[in-house]
């Protein structure tokens, strides 16, 4: 009986390893997404701070003339 389970093992095992892999591709495809997001977020906040920054400075030098 062990022999006849052997063959009907491999199959489930490998399933499951291309199951897990794929479950792991996937995750890693959303992280770096994720990280994607999050860096053009930071490059937006960046811009407008920066832009904010330089509003203020050009107001001040022709106010102060």
């Amino acid at each position: 009986m062990q022999n006849m389970n052997q063959p009907s093992d491999s199959v489930a095992s490998t399933i499951l390893d291309v199951f897990y892999e794929s479950e792991t591709q996937e995750r890693k495809s959303k992280e770096k997404q994720a990280s994607k997001r999050r860096l053009q977020a930071r490059r937006a906040i960046e811009d407008y701070l920066e832009n904010k920054r330089l509003r203020e400075a050009t107001e001040d030098y022709y106010l102060s003339k």
